[in-house]
């Protein structure tokens, strides 16, 4: 994982109905895989805490990510998200089949990860586990640290990038923190950012975090664990041959 230089700088524009703004912001980006970028920012101009997160991939030249808000009523300590996605002017796709308009496909929702257990290991005491239960909702419980034994399930949104690599991330109805990773299932460790108000001072909380992962089980889904019906058995006994003379 390299990641970006102290003082990084970028410049950033919006082209829009209402419009184009422009800004310039300090930036960290780490190079998850060869090719395949983590970026976060905050726009500095803006009158209220925003925040910009995406996964950018050089490499099928496509880019997902959300714009964060904090201080928006009528609730101004919970973050609110607006997903976006884009393909990256000057790259090429590699490998990627385009369209008859030359689009290339943009990265979609997953439900691979739904029914796993993964534990992450942020620091050498901060460790937590996370229960991916539908495409809206996960648990997480923190397993050690000084947050050990608290937990909740909260919404959530999955995105696939590459094989084994998922951008996922999920907003805390309780402490309104947005949280976003980008996990690599195929190195087993993780890349993400925390942004949220902290509820005693009310001061910005927007810090880069890193885990290791470790896959601890898989619950397959609810059709499994149904039975068989009698009426579907008894059908079928119905319909065999029968035998003897």
């Amino acid at each position: 994982m390299r990641p970006s230089t102290p003082n990084s700088r970028l410049t950033w524009t919006i082209r829009g109905a209402a419009g184009e703004q422009r800004g310039e912001a300090s930036y960290e980006v780490f190079e998850m895989q060869p090719g395949l970028f983590f970026l976060h920012y905050l726009r500095e101009e803006a009158d209220h805490p925003v925040a910009v997160t995406m996964a950018l991939d050089l490499t099928s030249g496509l880019a997902t990510g959300a714009v964060g808000e904090l201080g928006l009523e009528p609730n101004p300590h919970r973050a609110r998200q607006q997903w976006f996605q884009g393909r990256l002017d000057g790259v090429a796709a590699d490998g990627v089949t385009t369209d008859c308009a030359g689009a290339r496909p943009l990265h979609e929702p997953t439900d691979e990860l739904i029914g796993h257990r993964l534990r992450y290991a942020y620091s050498s005491d901060d460790v937590y586990d996370h229960v991916y239960l539908n495409r809206r909702l996960f648990t997480w419980l923190c397993v050690g640290g000084a947050e050990a034994g608290l937990g909740d399930t909260d919404a959530c949104t999955y995105w696939k990038l590459r094989e084994k690599t998922y951008l996922f991330s999920w907003l805390e109805k309780n402490v309104g923190v947005e949280g976003m990773v980008l996990i690599d299932l195929g190195a087993m460790r993780t890349v993400g950012i925390q942004f949220g108000l902290d509820q005693l001072t009310g001061d910005l909380v927007n810090l880069t975090m890193g885990a290791y992962a470790q896959h601890l089980g898989f619950a397959p889904g609810v059709d499994a664990a149904r039975p068989v019906r009698e009426t579907s058995r008894a059908r079928d006994e119905e319909g065999s041959p029968a035998s003897g003379p």
